[in-house]
């Protein structure tokens, strides 16, 4: 039996415990939650969910039980495609949210992590900064709704520079929309570690791909430990909580 965490970059799935509860932290996103530019060994989870499993084993942080997570990002799919169909038009074709949701190993997941990528602005016609968030708030709403822990990371924007001044700046207003919200929402939606490179912690080279644009095995490192810092809190308390109900059985 165990816990289930998703790690959602939702997309990041991520985690199986020791008791049949799943915390699930679902890395749903795009390239960042699915690993792209991390060194990846064999039979491993690549991106933040491998990363984070191994830093949440620390005895330092004081979890009971032992958390697997799963990694359902998906390379070059955009906020949109992350929609789940109660807020697309009816009859919409099943999505990505979806495809991770209605498979039971994922269904009960207790934590659900997006990490946001950066394909909104790389598509044609590209996706607005206003809109970007306008997705991502009624994912993470849904999310919520169904009873879930929920962490969102800001867009990375290593080498925007080179793509010029416009994309540099699209990018620079979605963070901006998108702090703004995490940072008022009333619905208990966190903010994860900051990945733009306003945040000083993620301009050293060494946290990037050959590329310049997706982050390297030390990258991932940097952010699963992040993620390992802020998420117990949460995770001791969905612990306590299973504890409790199994319990009164």
């Amino acid at each position: 039996m165990g816990f289930d965490m998703a790690l959602v970059e939702l997309p990041v799935i991520v985690v199986e415990h020791l008791l049949a509860i799943r915390l699930v932290t679902a890395e749903l996103w795009d390239d960042t939650a699915f690993g792209y530019g991390d060194d990846l060994q064999l039979g491993g989870v690549p991106g933040i969910a491998g990363q984070l499993r191994r830093a949440l084993q620390s005895e330092r942080y004081k979890l009971r039980q032992s958390w697997i997570i799963y990694n359902r990002g998906v390379c070059g799919t955009t906020s949109a495609d992350w929609l789940p169909s109660s807020a697309k038009p009816t009859g919409s074709r099943k999505t990505n949210f979806e495809k991770v949701f209605d498979d039971p190993l994922y269904a009960d997941a207790d934590v659900v992590i997006l990490v946001v990528g950066f394909n909104d602005g790389r598509v044609s016609p590209e996706i607005l900064p206003e809109d970007t968030v306008t997705n991502i708030s009624a994912t993470c709403r849904v999310l919520r709704n169904m009873g879930k822990d929920v962490w969102v990371c800001t867009v990375p924007t290593n080498g925007d520079e080179a793509k010029g001044d416009h994309f540099l700046e699209m990018n620079m207003r979605r963070n901006e929309i998108l702090t703004g919200w995490l940072e008022n929402n009333k619905d208990g939606i966190s903010i994860g570690p900051r990945l733009d490179t306003l945040h000083s912690e993620f301009r050293h080279k060494s946290f990037f791909h050959s590329d310049n644009e997706h982050f390297s095995a030390k990258g991932y490192r940097k952010i699963a430990k992040d993620f390992a810092d802020m998420l117990p809190s949460s995770l001791i308390k969905r612990e306590f909580a299973k504890f409790q109900k199994d319990l009164k059985f």
